[in-house]
């Protein structure tokens, strides 16, 4: 049983299935790379009247983040960063933008997820804060539940404001993004609603990232209780509960009686924490110079959400988010700055690199950062 061999000495053989399997294969790979290069270029011209050339202000801080983007024909989804890792495998600082096959289904979609993503990477080379991550198997400082909520949301409001941004100049070249993006938090008639009401282009940001996350989650159900910040912060807490269970499994794994939770140092974030999110690119989306006080403080939270947070705290043991130390405080005893703190991650994702690619190790640091956390002679956080 099996496939018959058509091939005669008057015709030349036929590709076997493997290589038909593979060339397909490859096409798609071509196809999705096509489509990430245009996309590129695209987001790499956007220009505003009231900011010049944004988007290669954009490129520019995209590549210093050493993000790696790749393409996985098998991944379900568009576009994906993935910033740490809990894995046995490569677990750590991955900092990569995974894109599938949808990405060629249409490139405003593309474009629109692309800015989103990286905007997600350069938060993470800019806010010390989001390396105090559950996901990070290398820290023992981690940021408190509630607080991880905070910067979860922050993050989510400075890439939806980004990607906004960009839709709208998109839009004024190819009108039909705006209607495709209405499904959005933000959408290209909501962005430009709020430039028309607003007398700067700062201040239209800061505006972006206040509604960002207002709407409904779900398009055909305007009226849901589950409001996009909903979905955030319920995604925040899920996300964090199986960080922990993640740790808990590994400590169990080995016998030794613990539970993977020791020794950790629980803290709060900070308003210098808050303005590292928004510094993504051009001026700030909480506030240019100082961050404005809404964006301090944690957002109303479903029952529901509230009942999770006070649960996922007291398997931890924290019952009063106010006594614990700040992020800064923490470092400090450790003696570290944040920017030694963010470097650690990278130095660890370059050795990994060196490890699997020698000649990729040097790209994947922010440029004024790599390794110094390493050399101080202090305790690891």
């Amino acid at each position: 049983m099996g496939y018959q061999d058509n091939t005669s000495p008057h015709h030349p053989p036929k590709p076997s299935l493997r290589d038909e399997w593979e060339s397909h294969r490859q096409a798609r790979q071509d196809l999705i790379k096509n489509a990430l290069d245009t996309t590129e270029r695209w987001i790499s011209e956007a220009s505003t009247a009231a900011y010049g050339m944004i988007g290669r202000m954009f490129d520019s801080q995209f590549a210093k983040t050493g993000c790696t983007q790749r393409i996985d024909v098998k991944y379900r989804g568009l576009a994906h960063y993935t910033s740490f890792s809990l894995s046995d495998t490569n677990g750590g600082f991955a900092n990569r933008i995974t894109y599938g096959p949808a990405s060629v289904e249409d490139l405003t979609n593309l474009y629109s997820s692309k800015v989103h993503e990286q905007t997600h990477a350069i938060q993470k080379m800019n806010s010390a804060a989001l390396h105090a991550s559950p996901y990070n198997p290398n820290t023992r400082i981690i940021i408190c539940p509630r607080d991880w909520v905070l910067l979860q949301e922050r993050c989510e409001q400075g890439a939806y404001a980004m990607q906004a941004l960009f839709n709208s100049i998109l839009a004024q070249s190819i009108p039909e993004t705006r209607e495709l993006s209405e499904g959005d938090a933000l959408s290209v008639d909501d962005f430009d609603a709020l430039r028309a009401a607003n007398h700067s282009f700062a201040d239209t940001l800061v505006a972006a990232a206040r509604h960002a996350l207002d709407k409904s989650f779900y398009s055909d159900n305007p009226d849901s209780e589950t409001r996009f910040r909903n979905y955030y912060q319920d995604y925040a807490l899920k996300g964090f509960k199986g960080a922990l269970d993640v740790r808990q499994s590994k400590a169990e794994e080995k016998g030794t009686g613990q539970t993977g939770l020791e020794n950790i140092i629980f803290v709060r974030a900070e308003a210098e924490d808050i303005a590292a999110i928004g510094a993504s690119c051009g001026p700030n989306v909480f506030g240019e110079g100082w961050t404005l006080p809404e964006f301090l403080n944690n957002s109303p939270m479903l029952p529901s959400t509230r009942k999770e947070l006070d649960t996922i705290n007291a398997r931890i043991g924290i019952y009063d988010e106010n006594a614990l130390p700040t992020l800064g405080e923490a470092l400090a005893m450790c003696g570290m700055t944040r920017a030694d703190f963010i470097a650690a991650s990278y130095a660890q994702s370059s050795t990994q690199n060196m490890a699997q690619n020698p000649a990729a190790a040097n790209q994947n640091a922010p440029q004024n950062a790599l390794g110094r956390a390493q050399n101080n002679g202090t305790p690891r956080p």
